[in-house]
């Protein structure tokens, strides 16, 4: 007999290649902003240019790839699938997407 394994349900390996963007200009152009301009970017797009500040792990993220399951849209370790909730997205982003 063959292998035990259902062919369907063998895991795929992805070999994942970060670049690593470089967001000194972006932070250069928000600490000339001024006060007014900073919060009405706020107020137009949310908590993205805080993402601009986030320290960011390569290592960790190729190895969450793999386990990334691109049909589904979420992260599926064995049989358990996780994935953020809509209001987890609206805190990430700090604006309403619904």
């Amino acid at each position: 007999m063959g292998s035990s394994q259902v062919p369907w349900l063998k895991k795929r390996f992805y070999q994942v290649k970060i670049k690593s963007l470089g967001v000194a200009s972006l932070k250069e152009l928000g600490q000339l902003m001024g006060q007014l301009q900073q919060q009405a970017f706020r107020k137009a797009y949310g908590k993205i240019w805080d993402l601009t500040m986030a320290e960011v792990s390569t290592e960790a993220i190729a190895s969450l790839a793999q386990y990334y399951d691109q049909p589904l849209r979420c992260f599926t370790f064995g049989d358990f699938q996780l994935t953020p909730t809509m209001e987890e997205f609206e805190e990430i982003l700090g604006c309403l997407l619904g």
